[in-house]
């Protein structure tokens, strides 16, 4: 990610998806998962943390 741009793009498109149970294979919707990650494994205790990296190339 080098820009604000690719950030959002990133965000939207990876980040958030991932953080919200999406729908069965069936296309049914989840029920009783509120509070897990999409993966249906792992639950959010609190809250997410962003923390950003810089690196010299």
């Amino acid at each position: 990610i080098t820009s604000t741009a690719d950030f959002y793009k990133w965000t939207r498109n990876t980040l958030i998806p991932e953080l919200i149970v999406g729908k069965w294979y069936n296309g049914d919707q989840p029920f009783g998962l509120r509070g897990f990650l999409n993966d249906r494994v792992n639950r959010i205790m609190g809250y997410g943390i962003l923390r950003q990296v810089r690196i010299k190339e």
